[in-house]
């Protein structure tokens, strides 16, 4: 279960949780998720029969803020094919162009604030760039190598576009949750494994060193998450929350690497996997932070 956020989940929420975590269990793990950053698409298909059946899509069309942020949570910490996530952000901040379908799974949904950029085009039905709304057949797509190759950022060069509804407060509140979503099993991973890595005779953990770095990498995770959930109930916020998720939870996962040692920067282990889509994610919606923080504060200023 997450970390720090029982409180928060009401008995559907739970029950949705629970179920969701079998059926990740059941279809989907990093060795797929690997199999498919080399060009397996038929792990995708997969997987996304499963969610549609599971109705996870459904689900965002009536989901408040709070639990769509924590739902993206989870689903981001099993590490689906980056068009999943895209997908669900897609669907929940766009207005009402692309209509039912969005919620029902038979569109995948690119999005983007980057000019003539989309992580996972190459493989979406509609792709949002700004307020631009392309359909797959008025664009020409070229997927690139990219630091994440299970999200892979495109190239996009579109002949038309109709103009699209975007709360960008929504997809930064879903960005931000999906980010502290990965940092949560790097952690886990870094816990377990201090527990049984024997050094001079004892487990790491027991030495101060290691026991420090995991309790900042703990209360990074919960701060991030924190901050979010605050978001969750004042959009305007969700920037500002996806502006330290952004920076924070990349480096509690490079913590996670340090814990491991030398194998930590091997292939052997999957924790790489979790930063490159860290990274990948903060890099998929851009604000300019500050001038949204001297706004907020102005705002806090008059209130007083």
């Amino acid at each position: 279960m997450i970390i720090g956020i029982k409180d928060y989940l009401n008995e559907e929420l739970k029950i949705i949780l629970n179920n969701l975590n079998e059926l990740f269990n059941k279809v989907w793990s990093t060795a797929k998720l690997r199999s498919y950053s080399e060009g397996d698409t038929s792990v995708l298909d997969e997987l996304w029969k499963a969610l549609v059946n599971f109705g996870l899509f459904e689900f965002f069309r009536d989901a408040k803020p709070r639990d769509a942020a924590i739902l993206m949570e989870e689903v981001s910490s099993r590490l689906p094919p980056g068009i999943v996530i895209t997908t669900i952000i897609g669907a929940v901040a766009t207005g009402n162009e692309l209509g039912d379908e969005k919620y029902e799974g038979k569109l995948k949904i690119s999005i983007s604030s980057t000019a003539n950029m989309a992580p996972e085009a190459h493989r979406a039905d509609v792709i949002v760039i700004g307020d631009n709304l392309i359909w797959k057949d008025d664009a020409s797509v070229k997927p690139l190598n990219s630091f994440d190759n299970s999200m892979r950022w495109c190239q996009v060069n579109f002949r038309r576009s109709t103009k699209v509804g975007v709360n960008r407060d929504l997809v930064a509140l879903l960005l931000s949750a999906a980010i502290v979503g990965t940092g949560k099993p790097p952690l886990e991973l870094s816990v377990d494994y201090a527990k049984k890595r024997i050094a001079f005779g004892r487990p790491i953990g027991a030495f101060q060193a290691v026991k420090h770095k995991l309790v900042n990498m703990a209360l990074n995770i919960e701060l991030a998450r924190s901050l979010y959930l605050r978001a969750a109930d004042d959009l305007k916020l969700a920037p500002m929350a996806l502006d330290y998720a952004s920076r924070i939870i990349p480096n509690t996962i490079r913590d996670s690497i340090q814990v491991h040692g030398g194998i930590g920067f091997t292939d052997e282990l999957d924790l790489h996997l979790y930063l490159r889509r860290s990274v990948t994610l903060s890099k998929v919606y851009s604000f300019n932070v500050d001038e949204l923080w001297e706004s907020y504060d102005k705002s806090r200023a008059r209130e007083v």
